[in-house]
This record gives structure tokens, sequence and C-alpha cells, in this order.
């Protein structure tokens, strides 16, 4: 008689989950006295084409 091969049950390992604590948002206010930092606008230099008269 042949053996019957048995298969492994290969067993999967639980990821233990962990609970991470939900923080609460503080809304910041901007204080008028406060300086409010500004993105600087790229200004593109267009090219004058200058006419010269002779």
């Amino acid at each position: 008689m042949r053996r019957r091969k048995r298969k492994r049950r290969r067993r999967r390992k639980r990821k233990r989950r962990r609970r991470r604590r939900k923080r609460k948002k503080r809304r910041r206010r901007r204080r008028w006295w406060r300086k409010r930092k500004r993105r600087r606008k790229r200004k593109r230099r267009r090219k004058r084409i200058r006419f010269v008269f002779w």
C-alpha cells in the first residue's frame, strides 16, 4: 500500500494591531500682529521688441 502524503497546513501568524490614539486637531488662530508668510509670485519678464529707427 502506498502511503498518502499529508499536506502540511501552514499556520498564519496573526499580526497584533496597535491601537492608535486619535489626536484632536487644534485649530490655530492667526494673530493679526504676526507676519504672514507669503509666497512670492514670480513675474515673467517679456522680452520687449525694440524698434530701431534710423
